[in-house]
């Protein structure tokens, strides 16, 4: 059994599309799995023991590169050789987690007996398909959602709960966690920063639900995000009340 999946941004909506990975993976635990990403969120997959073959896209870059005639060549050789890598296996499912144009063109270039997907979904790429599941609710999370794909191929009693290939940074994490997490407390990580503004939660709910954590499950706080998001991170802190630096 050779499954591809097709989920190429963004980096959260990767991780949310990890726990769906482990659900297929227990309904076919001898299947090859190639998963097909873009470079900014490829780091999260690289060395995952499910997935049998990353597949990068670098669209971005090549996109660039095609707009500049000194490198439309590089551009197109690079769009090339990618094609025929993902039409180089012949897949059993083929699984558009995305649901928009870029990534149903490669679930129409890939080989593949079942091309499966939700129905109406944005772009029109589920005219790639030949499998589709109802079009689904957008209130509904998309951690759901993704699971709903697993589910639809036999999961049963699917979970939330993903892991991430972290072995050659365990050693690094654990000394920072050591370094801010006393013994017998909880660690919640909170990373409140987003690409786009209409995703981003209003920094008082992530003041309220930080001092809830402190104060009600003895929990240790710790805010992540890129240099970009220090300040947010900063006003939320000054709207804390259980903040201890």
């Amino acid at each position: 059994m050779k499954i591809l999946i097709i989920k190429l941004s963004a980096i959260g909506d990767v991780v949310q599309t990890l726990p769906a990975l482990e659900a297929i993976k227990k309904i076919f635990p001898d299947s090859e799995i190639t998963w097909v990403v873009e470079e900014a969120a490829a780091d999260l997959l690289v060395g995952h023991p499910l997935i049998n073959r990353l597949l990068v896209s670098h669209r971005r870059a090549w996109l660039r590169q095609l707009k500049n005639p000194f490198t439309t060549w590089r551009g197109l050789s690079g769009i090339t050789r990618f094609i025929l890598s993902l039409r180089s296996i012949h897949y059993d499912i083929a699984i558009d987690f995305q649901g928009l144009f870029k990534s149903g063109v490669l679930i129409g270039f890939a080989r593949a007996g079942r091309k499966i997907g939700f129905d109406r979904t944005r772009e029109l790429s589920y005219l790639f398909l030949n499998e589709r599941l109802q079009a689904y609710d957008i209130e509904k999370h998309a951690l759901e959602r993704y699971l709903d794909i697993a589910r639809y191929l036999g999961a049963r009693d699917v979970s939330p709960l993903c892991s991430l290939p972290i072995e050659q940074e365990r050693g690094i994490i654990n000394q920072r966690i050591d370094a801010v997490k006393p013994p017998g407390r909880r660690l919640v990580v909170m990373n409140p920063g987003a690409r786009w503004t209409t995703k981003l939660w209003p920094e008082r709910n992530f003041a309220e639900l930080a001092d809830w954590l402190i104060q009600e499950k003895n929990a240790t706080v710790i805010f992540t995000g890129s240099p970009d998001d220090r300040e947010m991170v900063e006003r939320i802190v000054t709207l804390m009340r259980n903040w201890q630096r």
